[in-house]
């Protein structure tokens, strides 16, 4: 049996920065490409980029999220060759956890 590697769970509330994107591969795997404005005391704001898949991508798109809407993701950070990312696992969105209610 190998050992998986640790991963690095992160939370990251912030406010959609523009409508969220869907592609759909060939192989028929849907992702929903994504991009939040998060807040900083110190450093002004920050762009954090996500993609959710499945059953989250799926919550996202019913819960009819768009640019300028506050969201909650819980995620653990990957990279690729595009940058690093959050590969959303959880998402809240239209809560007042999110701010939004």
């Amino acid at each position: 049996m190998t050992a998986s590697p640790i991963e690095t769970g992160v939370w990251v509330k912030g406010t959609l920065s523009r409508d969220i994107r869907t592609v759909t591969y060939e192989d028929g795997n849907e992702v929903a490409y994504m991009s939040l404005i998060v807040a900083q005391q110190a450093e002004g704001s920050l762009a954090v980029k996500a993609e959710a898949r499945g059953m989250v991508k799926g919550y996202l798109m019913a819960a009819q999220v768009r640019q300028g809407d506050k969201l909650v993701l819980f995620g653990v950070l990957r990279s690729n060759k595009h940058g690093d990312y959050v590969a959303v696992r959880i998402a809240c969105a239209h809560t007042s956890l999110d701010g939004a209610a």
